[in-house]
């Protein structure tokens, strides 16, 4: 159910260092300058999500930042049937009660995108011990065809993202 970022990552088509080392190819391109990273979870880096975004951020200046993540949802409806998209950045982990740091505008210094699909639902949400939408220590669970679920919609973000930016398939 966490893999959505990722394979978003695989869609997207970079095409930064075609503009840094040929421009005129890249000029015929017709499309953005877009650089990918997948900054893989903090147990398998040892780095916040946050800090390795931070640190692109400040080596090439981006005009926005993507952030693309799972979500976890109180509605069993809106589980990997939601494409939310949001101008206020995202937390990685912050569902599942772990907060890593933000990324927004205000950590990145540029404009942040989230975009995101509800992937997991605390179990707690299908009996009346959630309440007002607060999720705590529940066992959190996806639907069984979550595998595909994601990946679809990483295909689907990915490209749309390659399509909002100009990039066709080159």
């Amino acid at each position: 159910p966490d893999a959505l970022g990722p394979i978003s990552a695989k869609v997207v088509k970079p095409t930064l260092h075609i503009s840094k080392s040929d421009f005129e190819l890249f000029d015929t391109l017709e499309c953005s300058e877009i650089a990918v990273i997948c900054p893989d979870v903090k147990v398998h880096s040892g780095l916040e999500s946050c800090d390795v975004v931070r640190g692109v951020c400040e080596s090439i200046s981006p005009d926005v930042v993507i952030a693309i993540d799972s979500l976890a949802s109180t509605s069993p409806t809106r589980l990997g049937n939601t494409i939310q998209i949001s101008s206020t950045g995202i937390i990685p982990g912050a569902g599942l009660g772990s907060r890593q740091g933000a990324i927004n505008e205000e950590t990145m210094g540029v404009p942040v995108i989230a975009v995101g699909v509800p992937t997991i639902i605390d179990s707690r949400c299908f009996t009346s011990e959630v309440d007002n939408g607060q999720v705590g220590d529940g066992m959190f669970v996806s639907p069984k065809e979550i595998n595909e679920i994601v990946a679809i919609a990483g295909r689907i973000i990915g490209g749309g993202i390659n399509q909002a930016f100009g990039i066709n398939a080159f």
